[in-house]
């Protein structure tokens, strides 16, 4: 039989946050929901903690793959949710008690495939809390269709792609072939989104945060992080160009707006450069950049002229 509600989990050692976590989400479900806990090859004892939730919670189930990173195991999680809806949470986040029921219910009022809630950053070092949407970067209630969603999110410069913000009609998933790609993993949300949003015939907003993100510092990163980083950043960039074609022939307007996201991400990539330890390996990364034409693809989406000393002070880099 069919469920309601399906929260799709990528797990891969988190334990020091799952108690807290797991122990939301059961609060914000019901027996009429399932919760898939994809555990993504976790060595931390991740996955007797999940295991210790399941005999009391008829609502999880646990599955178990080798590592392959979380677009992986939210793709599988997908392909196993029976529920009308679906929404995807991280395990080191947590959820309020109505946090999904709210989301269901402004979905079913407004006939919406998809729903963007409201968010709060956690600071786990300060204890500071931030909302996702302040209150001028509401989008209007109601509903819409999800071009103009998008259009309404660039034009105000803040576009929040997280998934675990929002809220699908597992129908329109089938329907659109959503699926999440691996080699963007770290930014996997980003694609999902815009391609969300372009073929979201009624998309509606929720004003009121019920999920917490915990924003964590001081985790210690490699060269391999980085350079996963950058990859995604191009392939991110790229991919929002190939996808939005259409979409600015019928809004032209958001033309601009659109280039200052694709440059304003693509530009993540000099931070990621400027941590890479290996000065070789930094080198070989800029010069793959300028062969692939990556400089040249992010020079031509800006008008300023800071930004474009920024690009062209990395092309000349790439040739020393």
């Amino acid at each position: 039989m069919g469920k309601n509600l399906s929260v799709i989990v990528p797990v891969f050692n988190v334990a020091q946050y799952l108690s807290e976590f797991l122990g939301s989400l059961i609060k914000a479900t019901s027996p009429e929901d399932e919760i898939l806990l994809i555990n993504d090859g976790s060595t931390d004892g991740s996955l007797s903690i999940l295991r210790d939730y399941s005999r009391n919670n008829s609502q999880i189930t646990i599955v178990n793959q080798p590592n392959a990173g979380v677009s992986a195991a939210r793709n599988h999680g997908l392909r196993m949710a029976q529920g009308k809806w679906v929404a995807f949470a991280d395990p080191d986040d947590w959820v309020g008690e109505t946090y999904y029921e709210r989301a269901i219910d402004q979905a079913v009022r407004t006939g919406a495939e998809m729903v963007m809630s409201n968010a709060m950053y956690c600071h786990e070092r300060s204890g500071n809390q931030t909302p996702v949407y302040s209150v001028d970067q509401y989008l209007p209630q109601g509903f819409m269709t999800g071009e103009e969603a998008l259009a309404h999110c660039l034009k105000r410069k803040h576009l929040p792609h997280m998934v675990w913000m929002h809220l699908y009609q597992k129908k329109f998933l089938d329907r659109s072939n959503m699926s999440f790609l691996s080699a963007t993993d770290g930014n996997e949300d980003v694609l999902w989104t815009f391609k969300a949003l372009l073929l979201a015939n009624r998309v509606s907003f929720v004003k009121e945060a019920g999920y917490y993100y915990r924003v964590i510092s001081g985790r210690k990163r490699t060269d391999s992080y980085y350079s996963h980083k950058i990859q995604a950043a191009v392939l991110n960039a790229r991919g929002i160009v190939n996808l939005c074609g259409e979409y600015l022939n019928k809004f032209p307007d958001v033309k601009e707006s659109l280039n200052y996201h694709i440059v304003d991400g693509a530009l993540s990539i000099f931070h990621h450069l400027e941590k890479l330890k290996s000065r070789c390996f930094k080198r070989e990364t800029r010069i793959r950049l300028r062969k692939e034409k990556f400089f040249r693809f992010i020079f031509l989406r800006t008008s300023s002229w800071k930004l474009r000393k920024r690009i062209m002070k990395q092309w000349l880099f790439s040739l020393l």
